[in-house]
């Protein structure tokens, strides 16, 4: 964290976040460390507390793409030339904003982040590790039989567990089938035990875990 708090002082970041909850992991009183996020009486109470908190109001809740394209958040980046920009989760339209105001984003590309995190192409670039997951086969949903219950059922593209189904009786069975007939999916056998969270971060030759 010290080392963190270091290079903040000469290299400011800007957390553009759609909900302030997702910001949490760094002490909002850290200096060069600043957030732009939406409204909310949770936002605002923080803003009120921490200078470094810009809340922008709106008629509804900004996606990301938009909070960045937002006036306030150009106005705060002209004053902080500087600053470099993370977000939750990149896309296409993310990069797009930040090549034409010349702003620089610390996620990886759009295109490695989907790589490596969607469901299906994730079997691709895993090659030979895919051995490791839990056993697994891709179908179409059309192909979901009563054999394959229970089993969890992922599609390539999901956001925080939107896309996956957890397949568990003959009722998710006929929705799947009627909804998404030729839809590709990647499922899993269901596993019954403890669960547990490991969040990774691979730095060079490092890996840490938590």
């Amino acid at each position: 964290m010290k080392q963190l708090q270091n290079i903040l002082q000469s290299k400011k970041l800007v957390y553009i976040s759609r909900d302030i909850e997702r910001v949490t992991g760094i002490p909002f009183e850290t200096a060069g460390f600043f957030v732009i996020t939406n409204e909310t009486i949770t936002s605002k109470k923080l803003s009120a507390m921490h200078t470094n908190i810009i809340c922008i109001q709106s008629d509804s809740h900004l996606d990301t793409h938009e909070l960045l394209a937002h006036e306030r958040t150009a106005a705060w980046m002209s004053e902080h030339p500087d600053a470099q920009i993370l977000v939750f989760k990149n896309s296409g339209r993310i990069e797009r904003i930040c090549s034409e105001y010349d702003w620089y984003l610390l996620n990886p590309s759009a295109t490695l982040a989907n790589t490596v995190e969607q469901k299906i192409s994730q079997l691709e670039w895993l090659e030979d590790l895919t051995e490791l997951l839990p056993p697994h086969q891709v179908i179409t949903c059309t192909e979901l039989t009563n054999e394959d219950i229970p089993c969890v059922v992922q599609f390539n593209h999901g956001h925080t567990g939107t896309g996956t189904i957890m397949l568990q009786d003959q009722a998710t069975l006929q929705y799947l089938h009627k909804t998404f007939p030729n839809r590709p999916a990647r499922v899993t056998n269901y596993i019954d035990g403890m669960m547990f969270t490991l969040n990774s971060v691979v730095a060079g030759t490092d890996v840490h875990t938590s």
